[in-house]
């Protein structure tokens, strides 16, 4: 299958809670099965132009048709563009990915 330029292929949403949120997705919309739930560490984080804890999370893929869906966990608590995005708990999409015919 050729996926169009300029189609979106991805969309992470940022979770409270990892386990509720996949068991959301799969009662809401049949999704699953859900790929990963390992820990991860986003290592050399800089945050305002200073040095910072490394970002803790934990996170799942599934597959909606042609869109990959990411559900992401924040584990840390230190500062961080995510926690700035969504702070105390709150959810939301992070990002959405697209391949692209020219990256210039």
């Amino acid at each position: 299958m050729t996926i169009p330029s300029g189609a979106f292929i991805q969309v992470c949403h940022v979770v409270d809670n990892l386990e509720a949120a996949c068991a959301r997705y799969h009662q809401l919309f049949g999704m699953g099965p859900f790929i990963g739930g390992g820990n991860g560490v986003l290592d050399n984080h800089v945050y305002r132009g200073q040095p910072a804890e490394p970002i803790r999370i934990r996170g799942v893929f599934v597959q909606s048709g042609d869109l990959n869906i990411e559900l992401v966990e924040l584990v840390s608590t230190g500062p961080s563009a995510f926690h700035d995005m969504y702070p105390n708990g709150q959810q939301g999409i992070h990002h959405m990915a697209m391949f692209c015919a020219d990256y210039e």
